[in-house]
């Protein structure tokens, strides 16, 4: 009888461990697109949304982790710079085009190795960053878990956002992205 308790105490913390270890190994993404709704969360709690700089040197997840730190590094540097508040269609502009770019990185890289690409990287043109933003599971990026630990710089490129916005951009920095 005592054997049999400790093998179910055993087990359910077994469970537990798994359940955990699942858990951090899984990443907040893709990011939502940036809307006129969403921005101030953007801007003004960045340090609040999860960073990954533990994870494997290689893979899917290392892939996702890249785009979340690429997009939060480039909203910061670029987009929610000084008085962001002052034009929020120029900062949504910047964000919509540096979350773009971010997944589009991801889309190239997964086309360059031998795995299956991520299902949004299958279709073209506005599609794409539809079917990006519907799959955002935070894409109000309300916080979740405040983050604690250091910038972790993005790979890659930079971003270098022009200093203005097409008329069309800056008539969709308002809207959801098409």
């Amino acid at each position: 009888m005592a054997l049999t308790r400790i093998l179910g105490l055993l087990l359910v913390l077994a469970l537990f461990e798994c359940l955990a270890s699942a858990a951090e190994d899984s990443v907040d993404f893709p990011p939502g697109c940036p809307t006129a709704e969403n921005i101030q969360e953007i801007c003004g709690h960045s340090k609040t949304r999860p960073r990954y700089p533990n994870l494997p040197n290689h893979g899917y997840l290392l892939r996702e982790a890249d785009v979340i730190h690429r997009t939060e590094a480039w909203y910061s540097q670029q987009c929610c710079q000084g008085n962001w508040e002052q034009n929020t269609k120029k900062t949504v502009c910047c964000a919509q085009n540096a979350w773009k770019k971010a997944l589009a990185l991801l889309c190239e890289e997964e086309g360059m190795i031998k795995t299956i690409p991520h299902q949004c990287c299958l279709i073209e043109g506005a599609a794409r960053w539809r079917c990006f933003d519907s799959m955002a599971p935070n894409p109000s990026y309300q916080t979740t878990t405040p983050y604690s630990g250091p910038d972790v710089l993005p790979k890659g490129p930079a971003f270098k956002f022009p200093s203005t916005c097409s008329a069309k951009e800056q008539h969709h920095a308002g809207q959801k992205t098409n």
